[in-house]
């Protein structure tokens, strides 16, 4: 499997962690260079696989499962996102990445301050997408770092000023 074909959103990932590293991640869609940079860095990371029972397979004979800190399921497209609204669990950082993209990008916002979801970067959908929740306000960037782009949502201020900066990132505005 090619890094260069499938693996497009790995510098947007690496860049936000390097500006604030996290801890608690959720991933919708498990990916051969997402998931084991996630199993890597992470403390805790939840990864659901909700396209393909066969990837789900593939991914853990890849991974493993002995990794205390690294909870994986397959849960196919709506499952996943009934699952994740049926716990209260906060993460600092998810990733989107599946089946379904829009509806668990959706689920998302209020349950971690960075959200990103790839292969959307320049998609009508998210025109006007200005999410507020607990009065704070989601700003939007457009990360060029590679094609397909990713799209981050944000309202951790150390995210927003470090994206704000960065001649790759585009903020989407109202």
């Amino acid at each position: 499997m090619s890094e260069a074909k499938y693996a497009s959103h790995l510098p947007v990932l690496k860049l936000l962690y390097q500006i604030k590293p996290y801890d608690h991640v959720l991933e919708f869609g498990s990916g051969m260079f997402s998931t084991k940079y996630f199993v890597s860095i992470c403390r805790s990371i939840v990864s659901l696989e909700n396209e393909r029972v066969e990837w789900f397979n593939k991914m853990t004979e890849e991974i493993g499962t002995f990794h205390t800190h690294f909870n994986y399921k397959f849960l196919p497209y709506q499952e996943s996102v009934d699952w994740f609204n049926s716990i209260t669990d906060k993460f600092d950082f998810i990733f989107v990445d599946g089946g379904i993209r829009e509806q668990c990008l959706n689920a998302s916002f209020g349950r971690a301050p960075t959200i990103a979801i790839h292969d959307r970067g320049m998609r009508s959908w998210r025109k006007g997408l200005f999410l507020t929740v607990g009065g704070k306000e989601y700003t939007a960037f457009v990360v060029g770092l590679a094609m397909p782009n990713t799209t981050v949502f944000s309202v951790d201020l150390d995210v927003i000023d470090a994206l704000s900066s960065n001649t790759n990132c585009v903020r989407i505005k109202r």
